[in-house]
């Protein structure tokens, strides 16, 4: 397993991830980095106050081990509908969803539309103006975005 990280020409950071198995398998390669696009102030900034749209119409639920079940469900009437853009503490302690309690916030993958908006499958940004675009060449994406 190798990880590539290349910062562009256009000031974006592009995190590459290669690996090969000695059998067929399933593999789940991932970083857990947090990018404050709040700056540095006080309070401290948080995740909560960041704006996140993810371009995906159906996400994979956890049990309370947080292992996927196998289910695909759908994001609509949900607090994982991040079609449209929201701010991610809206919905994170929603007491009546058992995927909230199950991830404590939204530990969750995500099945990415096969038509993407923009060229970027997620979106966030907060209202500094600064902004982070998330792509993936595969159809799902893993949004990790608060453990409460």
């Amino acid at each position: 397993m190798t990880v590539r990280y290349t910062w562009t020409d256009d000031n974006e950071l592009v995190i590459d991830y290669r690996g090969t198995t000695n059998k067929k398998t399933v593999v789940n390669m991932t970083s857990h980095g947090f990018f404050s696009l709040q700056g540095i102030g006080n309070p401290t900034p948080t995740a909560m106050d960041t704006i996140c749209e993810i371009n995906a119409d159906f996400y994979v639920p956890i049990d309370e081990t947080s292992v996927p079940t196998g289910e695909i469900r759908k994001v609509e009437g949900t607090p994982f509908d991040f079609r449209t853009p929201h701010v991610v503490g809206e919905r994170i302690d929603d007491p009546n969803d058992e995927q909230i309690k199950n991830g404590a916030g939204y530990d969750h993958c995500f099945v990415l539309n096969k038509k993407r908006k923009a060229n970027s499958p997620c979106r966030t940004h907060h209202r500094t103006g600064e902004r982070a675009h998330h792509g993936s060449l595969h159809n799902g994406t893993r949004r990790t975005v608060l453990f409460r």
